[in-house]
């Protein structure tokens, strides 16, 4: 059955849950897409923005109808095998009153074989029932999918919503927010994770402490601290990454001649390390060149 006007924007006001706040926009095109359901729905953005849990607020939206929505997620964090695929023309054979809505999670995890038979069940739709594929990257995705559904970019949200998602969560720290706020750029899903793990919220703000340091100490000292990161290439890219977006971040209010080099200088830095050249020499280089 479809939807009242405002369902959706209902069901997020009415929800306590900080993770569940969405940026205007995909809002009001969830909104939209609720009033009238197309058999099928990408929903794509960022890592960390938040694509299960607004996935499972829209099939709410739909139905909310008990055990009226069935997710799929690769098998041991992995892939979705084209056997959970098969499984879903069992599961959709029935007909039925209410919306199902079918969540694939991670959709791009789905192999060739497995995408083929998926596009089946959207060229051959099962009355009554949803499909949504949520996916960070969705031209992995076949053109023949993307072609029969519809496609919603999840946002990440402004500043003050951000603001309120770390209050609801119980933060009220201003040094804290701060470093919230950076590091999550908007992205609710991420701010959720870092708040709720704090293992991973200072492994973080060590972080951007050791970035900060490099970016604004002498050649010596960018020497000194880049020492550890000089033996491991994940460590040394993820530092030059956090001191790129806090430049970055920084240019936003402040945009200099000096910064837009450090950044250039960073960006390459981060290019020869994916491509496999010299730790040691890269940072060595980028120490004595900020």
């Amino acid at each position: 059955s479809r939807s009242a006007p405002g369902v959706l924007s209902q069901l997020l006001s009415m929800s306590c849950a900080p993770d569940l706040t969405l940026h205007d926009m995909t809002r009001r095109v969830s909104e939209a897409y609720v009033q009238s359901p197309h058999t099928g729905l990408i929903l794509h953005g960022n890592l960390g923005v938040g694509l299960g849990t607004i996935a499972q607020a829209i099939g709410t939206a739909l139905n909310s109808h008990p055990e009226a929505t069935v997710i799929i997620k690769p098998e041991d964090g992995k892939n979705i095998s084209i056997d959970q695929i098969r499984e879903l023309y069992h599961q959709t054979r029935t007909k039925r009153r209410h919306h199902l809505t079918i969540i694939v999670d991670d959709a791009d995890t789905m192999g060739v074989p497995a995408q083929n038979a998926f596009l089946k069940l959207l060229e051959e739709p099962p009355e009554n029932v949803v499909f949504i594929l949520t996916t960070h990257a969705p031209t992995l995705l076949l053109p023949t999918i993307q072609s029969r559904v519809a496609m919603i970019e999840v946002h990440p949200v402004s500043e003050q919503q951000s603001r309120e998602v770390i209050l609801g969560l119980g933060v009220d720290d201003a040094t804290k927010t701060t470093q919230l706020l950076f590091l999550a750029r908007g992205n609710v899903a991420h701010i959720t994770r870092l708040v709720r793990d704090e293992d991973e919220f200072l492994r973080r703000s060590e972080m951007i402490k050791t970035a900060r340091q490099v970016i604004q100490g002498s050649s010596y000292q960018r020497l000194i601290t880049l020492k550890e990161a000089m033996s491991d290439r994940v460590q040394a890219i993820d530092l030059m990454r956090t001191m790129g977006e806090m430049i970055a971040f920084g240019m936003q209010r402040n945009t200099s001649v000096a910064t837009a080099r450090q950044l250039h200088l960073i960006t390459m830095t981060i290019e020869k390390l994916e491509t496999n050249a010299n730790v040691r020499l890269q940072l060595v280089s980028l120490a004595l060149s900020l």
